[in-house]
């Protein structure tokens, strides 16, 4: 079971998100929540610069003839803020989750080499040159979401 999944609900369900379909705010500025009832087609939408995680559904983005699809246990590194068309994908009648966590390209790509410095092991599924790298994350990244969206559901720990 993905782990995401139920924190994501129950952060919709705190914060009366239930019927929200597209993307909000939330109390730490660089992190915005999204959430769809179901399937959307695809549409033009601009990525930001950032880190994108779905824990609940899948989503297609296509930029140009190429394709990358990600779902639960992924997530979307973008380098630098592109304009793509993006499909989403619900599964199962649930609906799709996720959250999405802008970082300023400079230090998205320092951060990036300094992962893969430190690991021969890290492994990219690099869709293109272009900016785009897909990978299925490890438990240390996904214990990092947890404990952000944890820190979503306490107002005042999300502040601090």
């Amino acid at each position: 079971m993905n782990a995401l999944a139920p924190l994501l609900q129950s952060y919709a369900d705190l914060k009366s998100l239930n019927q929200l379909n597209g993307n909000c705010r939330t109390e730490i500025a660089s992190v915005r929540y999204f959430r769809a009832d179901g399937s959307s087609g695809r549409q033009p939408l601009l990525y930001q610069s950032g880190i994108i995680v779905v824990g609940q559904g899948t989503k297609e983005i296509h930029l140009g003839d190429q394709c990358m699809r990600y779902g639960a246990g992924d997530c979307l590194v973008v380098g630098v803020p592109l304009p793509l068309e993006c499909e989403a994908f619900a599964e199962s009648g649930l609906p799709i989750l996720g959250l999405s966590i802008n970082v300023p390209s400079r230090l998205l790509h320092r951060l990036v080499n300094q992962v893969a410095e430190h690991s021969s092991a890290h492994k990219h599924k690099i869709s293109s040159p272009l900016g785009l790298v897909s990978e299925t994350m490890n438990s240390a990244l996904i214990n990092a979401f947890i404990r952000l969206l944890q820190a979503l559901h306490d107002d005042q720990e999300a502040a601090i």
